[in-house]
């Protein structure tokens, strides 16, 4: 009888025989190394736009600008800080989350579509004031997420 669901030469009973043999699918999904890729990048976005709004709020000019074209009137310096040190803190969760997520630790990509979540809502709200960009941003968001909980990234952390 043959043996046609164990590698040539190999039978059941033989020492060294494990079914993960048969998969040839055991290093990192290419979803996952995307989905970290697109939260380094989102990282860097947000990075830039916390330095940009520290800086600007020690700007009075650049303060009166932000609350009229933002929605925000009467906006203050220490609510763009605030908004600044946010982004800074949602890029440092990205990286960590992103860095975890790659190296096959569940908790990674947890806290990357926790993030996402918050993230996805934010530009639901932008779209509803009229930031048209911020459907790129949902989009972006959405895939990254969705990439992290593929059945190929499930198998994989399932696995390590």
């Amino acid at each position: 009888m043959p043996y046609t669901d164990f590698p040539a030469g190999l039978v059941p009973h033989q020492r060294g025989w494990h079914p993960d043999l048969l998969d040839t699918t055991q290093g990192r999904p290419g979803t996952v190394i995307a989905a970290a890729v697109m939260a380094y990048l989102g990282a860097a976005v947000q990075g830039l736009t916390g330095v940009l709004l520290l800086i600007g709020s020690t700007n009075p000019g650049f303060v009166r600008g932000f609350g009229t074209g933002s929605g925000l009137i009467g906006a203050g310096a220490g609510l763009i800080a605030v908004l600044g040190l946010f982004c800074l803190v949602m890029a440092a969760i990205l990286v960590v989350g992103g860095v975890l997520a790659q190296s096959g630790r569940n908790i990674g990509r947890i806290a990357l579509s926790a993030v996402g979540g918050l993230g996805m809502l934010l530009q639901v709200y932008s779209i509803a004031v009229g930031g048209f960009l911020a459907v790129l941003g949902l989009v972006w968001i959405a895939t990254g997420c969705a990439l992290l909980w593929t059945s190929r990234a499930n198998d994989w952390y399932r696995r390590t």
